[in-house]
């Protein structure tokens, strides 16, 4: 499995871009990850923007695995807790 998340927006207006495969990652780690991806649901989660409001920490993740993919955007805000643990995990790395 590949997992790209890519951060941008806020006041200052910065980006940064963090890719994982899963086959780069020991053991205990890629168990983790893949859990954290089954508890966001993440190849069927939709993309959560406001249409309003400015300075929003953006987080756009794509998953990738055995020709199934998703991408969704969500901001600091609007995120579920399960895909705060997700990008808390992969800004770690």
């Amino acid at each position: 499995m590949k997992i790209t998340l890519e951060i941008s927006g806020g006041f200052a207006g910065f980006h940064r871009s963090i890719s994982i495969d899963t086959e780069s990652l020991g053991y205990d780690e890629k168990e983790r990850l893949l859990e954290l991806v089954k508890s966001a649901n993440l190849f069927n989660a939709r993309s959560a923007k406001p249409k309003r409001g400015a300075d929003y920490i953006i987080y756009k993740i794509k998953v990738e695995e055995e020709g199934k993919s998703n991408t969704i955007e969500v901001t600091d805000i609007s995120m579920s807790k399960a895909l705060r643990e997700l990008v808390d995990f992969l800004k770690k790395r």
